[in-house]
Formats: C-alpha cells, sequence, structure tokens
C-alpha cells in the first residue's frame, strides 16, 4: 500500500515474490497456520486482502493450478481491492459518503460506488493495474470480481477471486459459512470452478 499511497507503479516481482510463501504453505498442506497467523494481524485491509489470496491459492491448488499460476492469483487476492485504497485516498470525503450510504441503504458498496462515482472500485482498480502494464489475467480477475461470467477469456480466475472475495467478506462480518449466507455467491462462478457450496464450508 505504501506505492498505492505515494502514486507510484507497484513493482511486480515483489509482489509476486511475497505470495511465494503462501503458495508454498498450501502446496505443504499447511493453510491453517497461515489463516492463524492472519487472523491475529489487525489492519484491516491487509489483512482482508491476505484471507482472499489465501482462499484463492487454496482453491487454485484444489483445481489444479501450477504454482506460476497461484503465484499470480495470490497477488490477484493481494490487489483486489486496490481500487477502494485509491478512492479512499483520492476521495475521502466521496469515499465516506458511499459507505454511509451503502450501510443505512442496505446496499452493496460497489453499486452506490456506481450511482454516486460512476465506477466502482473493481473497475478502477483494473484500470490502475492495467496502467502498470500487469498480467492480463490479474487485471481482468479484478475488473469481473463481481461479475466472474463476463471475464472472457479469464473467467475461472475471476470466478476464483469472486468466490474467495464473499467468503472472506462472510468471515469479516462474523458469519458462519453455510449455504444459507453462502447463497449470494454468484452461480455461475461455482459451475465455472467446479466448486460447491461444500468445498466453501
Amino acid at each position: 500500500s505504501d506505492a498505492i499511497e505515494n502514486k507510484k507503479p507497484l513493482n511486480i516481482s515483489e509482489t509476486n515474490q511475497g505470495c511465494v510463501p503462501l503458495v508454498q504453505a498450501i502446496n505443504d498442506r499447511q493453510v491453517q497456520g497461515v489463516l492463524d497467523g492472519v487472523r491475529g494481524h489487525h489492519n484491516y485491509t491487509y489483512v482482508h486482502s491476505l484471507r482472499v489470496a489465501t482462499y484463492l491459492s487454496v482453491f487454485g491448488h484444489a483445481i489444479g493450478m501450477r504454482d506460476d499460476e497461484l503465484i499470480t492469483l495470490s497477488t490477484g487476492g493481494l490487489l483486489h481491492d486496490v481500487g477502494h485504497l485509491m478512492i479512499y485516498q483520492s476521495l475521502p470525503e466521496l469515499a465516506h459518503q458511499t459507505t454511509l450510504s451503502s450501510q443505512q441503504n442496505q446496499s452493496p458498496l460497489h453499486l452506490v460506488e456506481q450511482q454516486q462515482l460512476g465506477f466502482d472500485f473493481a473497475q478502477l482498480g483494473a484500470e490502475l493495474l492495467s496502467n502498470w502494464n500487469l498480467p492480463s489475467s490479474l487485471v481482468e480477475a479484478i475488473k469481473y470480481q463481481l461479475n466472474p461470467s463476463s471475464a472472457e477469456p479469464f473467467q475461472l480466475e475471476a470466478s476464483i477471486l469472486h468466490i474467495s472475495r464473499s467468503m472472506t467478506e462472510l468471515f469479516n462480518l462474523g458469519l458462519m459459512l453455510n449455504e444459507e449466507t453462502l447463497g449470494d455467491i454468484d452461480e455461475s462462478a461455482l459451475q465455472i470452478t467446479g466448486i460447491n457450496i461444500e468445498h466453501c464450508i
């Protein structure tokens, strides 16, 4: 987030290298240790993004993705909310208004962002990452994380991100993962990945 705060491009090599231990932990079946470590951390954005990256790695590994694909996928998890960070930094008053309106109207934040800003965090994040020449699979997965079936030809990556993000949101709200709470996951994302609700519980 330092690069984002200073409005400088990300060093994708450094970000990718930061995901290598996560992928290795997944490969070594040490995911619980990673999740326990995240649970104890207090920086909301960091913890949220690391949880998403962890779920991405777990699901990617489960469906047979290669380590290099898992690293790119986990990097996407770390960067999936970069648009929110930019909105909060560049438009703090509007960011506060959209968050408040979302809470008061019990409406998804991205829909309020679209209404009040003309774009949402996923679109902004993808645009920013595209300008930094990051891989298309990562940019498109982030852009379509809310609507993964539109991410041709990267529907698989966007679908895994969608599922991982949804699970993390429920965890952040303190909700148990069950068929009822996971019901908002886009059905097409489950079909594209071959993941079912039981895998998520």
